[in-house]
């Protein structure tokens, strides 16, 4: 299909979560995204809104592919993003020159219900800041290439890393959730050391942090897996993850 060029119609501002919120009745994955003080704009059932990332300034979008395409261009002629985070749906049909040119590309996951999975055994920890030397050598050297390490916060929200320790006391595996400024806690940088594999700590430490979020009161828990990792995807399919969208992220125009 042909690139959609942006049309000037008219729009409903919107302003806060609550008000995005609902005019996508509930949705998830808006719900997952939206910080308190996001500004949001709608057209029909079509939705795109702000999400602060550190010092950068990225557009969401949600509804029908073409109808979000084409508000998203609008919008993107008021508001002038630094980045893109959408349905891949939707950065198909944007001109090239409207969307970044080398997007990551990966899944978004949700769940409500803790997993229930015959041979798991939960557990896991919360580590603090002592542990930021170890989850970044866990990192380095079983995924280099996480899109989350230890150190300063990038935007605004709670972020709080936790792990699996070995009897010896060693970190074997780690991941982080962080709210992003929203309500819902997502996952990320889930890893298991490369010497650790093949023992179920995947399964046991993401099925140990899901049930604590939920238990904290969070609506639902998210996570993203980039598009390559697909026996990461048949995992938290198991695990009762239902994957709804392919996402696509990036930088719309190269950092000075």
């Amino acid at each position: 299909m042909s690139a959609l060029r942006f049309v000037n119609a008219p729009y409903l501002r919107l302003s806060g979560r609550d008000e995005i919120v609902a005019a996508a009745d509930g949705h998830p994955f808006v719900s997952c995204f939206v910080a308190p003080e996001a500004v949001g704009f709608q057209r029909d059932e079509t939705l795109v809104w702000n999400w602060i990332w550190g010092d950068d300034s990225s557009l969401m979008a949600f509804g029908e592919p073409e109808r979000a395409a084409r508000l998203l261009q609008d919008v993107m002629a008021e508001t002038h993003p630094s980045r893109l985070t959408i349905p891949v749906e939707v950065y198909d049909l944007l001109p090239e020159d409207a969307r970044p040119p080398t997007p990551n590309r990966w899944r978004w996951f949700y769940t409500r219900a803790v997993p229930e999975l015959p041979g798991v055994k939960p557990r896991g920890e919360w580590l603090d800041g002592s542990a930021e030397d170890e989850i970044t050598e866990l990192l380095t050297a079983g995924f280099p290439g996480a899109s989350n390490w230890p150190g300063p916060a990038r935007g605004s929200g709670r972020r709080r890393w936790f792990g699996v320790r070995d009897d010896d006391g060693s970190l074997a595996a780690c991941g982080l959730a962080s709210t992003n400024g929203g309500e819902v806690p997502n996952l990320a940088s889930i890893c298991v050391h490369p010497d650790a594999r093949g023992r179920g700590l995947a399964s046991d430490m993401t099925t140990w942090v899901t049930a604590r979020l939920l238990d904290e009161g969070a609506p639902l828990v998210a996570l993203g897996s980039y598009v390559s990792e697909e026996a990461t995807h048949r995992l938290y399919r198991r695990l009762g993850y239902r994957d709804v969208y392919v996402l696509a992220s990036g930088r719309l125009r190269p950092e000075e």
